[in-house]
């Protein structure tokens, strides 16, 4: 079920976002690495004027609120890795959050997306793991695919292009009264 969830979302990701500079090429999308500008007019981002970023945010805190209630109300005392699922789908419920309120869609789109390809290749593996299947004709490429996946898209293209962008609007932030900062609409 997960790997169709995070296959789902990832592709509607694309799909929904390809005509804006948020995706970048080497995930399909059409912008360059160096178009990539994710906090231009920030606190006032022309982001929030394309309705499909607030589909997916929906989809993802929906998502993330659900499997936090389930880890909470039905896997407490039975899961051994409650806590470690727990943890993961409060920091993600929290993030999405903190990304909506603070205005920053567009890079946690990225971000989202990034994790998403990832997390699908992942469920697969988990699959593999718990049907107990014996076949190494599957696990080697599955395994392959999850540590490509996970440097490629959490190393190689989210990590840099995070890192440049927040240092990019740090250097050229301009002064913003509280008000502005804290205003929705």
């Amino acid at each position: 079920c997960d790997f169709f969830y995070y296959s789902g979302i990832s592709i509607a990701e694309i799909v929904l976002l390809n005509d804006t500079k948020w995706i970048p090429k080497e995930l399909f999308g059409q912008a360059n690495y160096s178009e990539l500008k994710y906090f231009d007019h920030w606190p006032h981002t022309i982001a929030l004027k394309a309705p499909s970023i607030n589909y997916i945010y929906s989809v993802q805190l929906a998502h993330h609120t659900y499997t936090l209630g389930y880890q909470l109300f039905f896997q407490y005392g039975r899961d051994p890795k409650f806590w470690e699922y727990f943890l993961h789908h409060f920091l993600a419920h929290t993030l999405i959050l903190f990304s909506m309120c603070m205005r920053w869609q567009p890079m946690g789109i990225l971000i989202l997306l990034c994790h998403d390809i990832g997390d699908a290749i992942l469920a697969l593996g988990r699959a593999y793991s718990e049907f107990k299947i014996k076949n190494n004709n599957f696990g080697y490429p599955v395994m392959f695919l999850a540590i490509f996946s996970w440097v490629y898209c959490r190393c190689y293209l989210n990590t840099p292009i995070c890192l440049r962008e927040i240092y990019r609007m740090y250097i050229s932030r301009e002064t913003f009264t509280e008000a502005e900062l804290w205003r929705f609409g």
